[in-house]
């Protein structure tokens, strides 16, 4: 039976005032806390800090957003990199919960998540990426959204031999074992 886990990777203020529909991307990731709470899933949230710039450490910018639903004493990871597992605790912390697959949403659609998702399975996890809880500032090739669609399509169905990547609306993603 796989033990799931909720990971919320930089839902920061200055990433949700910057991205394609971050507050609705906000709305939707504040649910999905909510119900993995009643799930009695556990939930992570990993928090980007930077020296400078929209994420600089103790910024606005960098406090995470009101609306995905954290709480004071939640677990919060904090990394430095794009992959949320590289120098800091998360694999631990997963590991201690006897995790199998992680179900992912937050920011920024092509670093941090396309990073964290990819790496998740060459640790030995299944992931669900949620397509409709995830966003990109876009750059100047594709906008925002063609971002989000295009690692949708891409991320779906990538791994190994054992652990996948399944990409699914959070209309359907179920945090029941």
């Amino acid at each position: 039976m796989s033990q799931k886990a909720l990971l919320v990777i930089d839902a920061q203020v200055g990433l949700v005032e910057v991205v394609f529909s971050g507050r609705e991307k906000a709305a939707v990731i504040g649910t999905l806390v909510g119900q993995a709470r009643s799930a009695n899933v556990p939930v992570l949230f990993v928090q980007h800090d930077s020296d400078e710039g929209i994420l600089q450490v103790g910024s606005r910018g960098w406090q995470l957003h009101s609306e995905i639903g954290y709480r004071e004493g939640d677990l919060v990871v904090r990394k430095r990199a794009s992959d949320a597992f590289y120098q800091t605790s998360l694999e631990e912390e997963l590991r201690e919960r006897d995790v199998t697959e992680v179900i992912i949403a937050g920011f920024q659609t092509e670093f941090c998540i396309d990073t964290t998702t990819r790496r998740a399975t060459t640790l030995g996890l299944d992931v669900t990426l949620v397509e409709d809880a995830h966003s990109s500032c876009g750059n100047e090739f594709l906008t925002g959204e063609q971002v989000i669609k295009h690692h949708n399509l891409t991320l779906n169905g990538f791994g190994n031999d054992e652990f996948w990547i399944d990409v699914q609306p959070s209309a359907v993603v179920s945090f029941l074992a």
